[in-house]
């Protein structure tokens, strides 16, 4: 599955609900207290961020805080979900480094 690529996001196309905008985002996060990445998918990164960083999700909350270092855009929810999936399954922090600098719209290294 190959992620559609884009060009820059204002912060306005990434808040932007499902009726204005239909893209789906997978999503890099890092944790500087645990050293670890979190992958998720949204239509909403930066409101996904702060829930994350409220401390009410449960697989997040020990790495409070959390930063996003990267996300990649998809059409639809069911090929950010597949990809997502995908990703998941191989737990290696280089993979998702190459990953996001072949595909991604980069923040910073982690």
């Amino acid at each position: 599955m190959t992620p559609q690529r884009g060009g820059e996001l204002d912060p306005g196309e990434i808040k932007s609900g499902p009726s204005r905008n239909s893209m789906h985002y997978i999503y890099f996060l890092w944790s500087e207290s645990l050293q670890k990445i979190y992958i998720g998918e949204t239509p909403h990164v930066q409101t996904r961020l702060a829930y994350h960083n409220s401390g009410k999700q449960r697989y997040t909350k020990a790495g409070i805080p959390w930063r996003v270092i990267g996300y990649i855009p998809f059409s639809t929810k069911y090929k950010a979900k597949v990809e997502e999936k995908r990703l998941k399954k191989c737990k290696n922090r280089n993979y998702y480094r190459w990953y996001l600098r072949q595909n991604g719209k980069k923040f910073e290294e982690a």
